[in-house]
């Protein structure tokens, strides 16, 4: 779990719809990389998984993930805090979800997600 520590989250007024602001400070930084930090492309998936959780509303599970595009650098530095937009749609017994999420700031898009998720089995 990366929330908390390497990132904070608000929720804004639409639902899908999350402000996230990184930790420069993190100790990912140092090794990725030490003097022009990047948010981790495996980071920014599992942000997406925390935050569908937390939009669905139960545990879930990356099942596939496909067209990641990462499409401009991530700085924590220059760009600390971005918006994360996602789309949920379920499947008809809510065996799984799709979720594509845009991370962004303002007319800059930084990566585009497709990722399919189940929930979490007790």
């Amino acid at each position: 779990m990366l929330q908390g520590s390497f990132y904070t989250y608000s929720t804004t007024n639409t639902e899908g719809q999350f402000c996230v602001t990184f930790n420069a400070q993190h100790p990912i930084f140092k090794a990725h990389f030490p003097g022009k930090p990047v948010v981790p492309g495996v980071c920014l998936m599992q942000i997406c998984k925390e935050l569908a959780e937390l939009h669905c509303g139960k545990k879930l599970n990356i099942k596939t993930a496909r067209n990641i595009k990462f499409l401009q650098m991530l700085s924590p530095n220059t760009h600390p805090t971005v918006q994360f937009s996602l789309n949920a749609e379920r499947s008809e017994n809510d065996a799984q979800i799709a979720i594509r999420a845009v991370v962004s700031l303002g007319e800059l898009t930084f990566s585009k997600l497709q990722i399919t998720l189940h929930p979490q089995i007790k």
